[in-house]
């Protein structure tokens, strides 16, 4: 230890300093003060390190906060390119509330209905809706399941459905859609697509041959069975023959049908198999229906591989009435034919009876006057003419027969103008035309 008053050292067991006389005091109590002096000291010590180790602290994290700020070549860090890259999702998200134009709305079919809002559309309060610009975008749900779905609005804006926009013309719409949705209906300004095995409707209306608006929604259980009996009876309407791959027909509903339907009922059964008609009639007819696909040449076409056993039959029975009634057809044909040729020959003539002053004047193709003795009298009768296919000199042919005021006569005419009337009445005999 030192003296206080002159500094000079001493010993731990003197009382007095013997180079000035002070006297030392407690020897204790200095030590104790040397020992507080120490402890203020020492706790000086520790507040100056606590101060260091805070500042310390700060400036590595400064140091950090800057090296997460900048890179050594000063360009922009991680931490500023996370919170730009935050700025643009939130942008990003702002764009895609105010246009839909890069969606395709029949792409959310299906999905959770959480996603819509995550694509931009809002939640109607109290409602299993979602909505988006303002209104002209609707979708409603029925628990997770999307019902329909309503775009209409700006062009520029609005989604598709299933590559189908607004503004579009019809032609347009129907080669986006014909193919996924091949049920079509069409009214004015208005057409809608169906695919009944997805129970989907897609109503497209237009203004002006524009797309305006587009209507997708899930068709009911009823809806769809409805749409199909309607489709099966417009399919049955389209053949003269329905059943003719099912059923054996009856000769009775084969013989209703007309000679044209018989020919067109008997191709059908063909036309089921693509056969490739070449006769233009068949072919404009076949390829005007709903269900025929021509992809068989007929040179290729074998019947007795690709029929069953009812259309083999039914060829044959329709063939069978066919024939027949073009038989019938071509004798009526002809009988027409001699009954017009008698009248050609006749009417618009007079007629001298040989040896005889009787004229018959036929006026008309049913009025005959008469006249004897060269006076004109104001007889007038009633004929007609017929034909039937007879005997005739060994061989059979249509005989012409003329009835004048109820007697028949066989009508016979020649070449050079004169007829021969053959009968019971009172004009029998040869007349040479005047």
């Amino acid at each position: 230890m030192f003296c206080r008053k002159c500094g000079k050292e001493l010993e731990d067991n003197w009382n007095t300093c013997p180079y000035c006389g002070e006297t030392v005091g407690n020897v204790e109590l200095e030590k104790e003060g040397n020992i507080n002096k120490s402890h203020g000291k020492s706790k000086l010590w520790i507040g100056v390190g606590v101060a260091a180790v805070v500042m310390t602290a700060v400036t590595i994290g400064v140091v950090i906060g800057k090296i997460g700020t900048f890179t050594k070549n000063g360009q922009q860090t991680v931490k500023e390119n996370s919170v730009e890259n935050s700025e643009k999702s939130k942008e990003k998200k702002r764009k895609e509330v105010k246009d839909f134009s890069s969606q395709d709305f029949e792409t959310i079919i299906g999905n959770s209905i959480s996603e819509l809002e995550e694509i931009g559309l809002k939640k109607a309060d109290g409602k299993e809706e979602y909505t988006g610009l303002n209104g002209n975008l609707q979708v409603t749900c029925q628990g997770e399941m999307i019902q329909s779905i309503s775009i209409e609005g700006e062009e520029t804006t609005t989604p598709s459905f299933h590559k189908a926009r607004l503004g579009m013309s019809k032609e347009e719409v129907k080669n986006n859609l014909a193919e996924a949705y091949p049920e079509q209906e069409e009214a004015e300004g208005m057409l809608k697509f169906l695919n009944l095995e997805k129970k989907s409707s897609v109503e497209c209306s237009f203004s002006e041959d524009k797309l305006n608006k587009i209507y997708y929604r899930v068709l009911s259980e009823e809806e769809v069975a409805s749409y199909q009996q309607a489709k099966e009876e417009k399919l049955r309407a389209e053949f003269i023959f329905p059943d003719s791959d099912k059923k054996y027909l009856s000769e009775d509903e084969v013989r209703a049908k007309t000679v044209e339907d018989l020919m067109v009922g008997r191709n059908e059964i063909f036309a089921r198999h693509g056969y490739m008609f070449e006769d233009a009639n068949l072919k404009s007819h076949f390829e005007s229906t709903s269900w025929y696909q021509g992809t068989v040449p007929s040179s290729e076409f074998n019947s007795e591989q690709v029929f069953n056993e009812f259309e083999k039959k039914n060829v044959e029975l329709i063939k069978k009435v066919e024939d027949e009634i073009n038989g019938e057809a071509a004798r009526e044909a002809e009988r027409q034919a001699a009954i017009n040729e008698g009248y050609n020959h006749i009417v618009g003539n007079s007629y001298n009876y040989r040896g005889w002053q009787l004229v018959i004047e036929f006026q008309t193709s049913d009025t005959v006057r008469i006249c004897y003795g060269g006076e004109i009298l104001d007889d007038y009768f009633n004929y007609s003419i017929t034909a039937r296919y007879e005997e005739n000199k060994d061989a059979m042919s249509w005989l012409k027969y003329i009835t004048i005021n109820g007697v028949e006569y066989y009508l016979r005419c020649f070449t050079d103008g004169s007829i021969n009337l053959s009968g019971a009445g009172e004009f029998d005999g040869w007349y040479d035309k005047i």
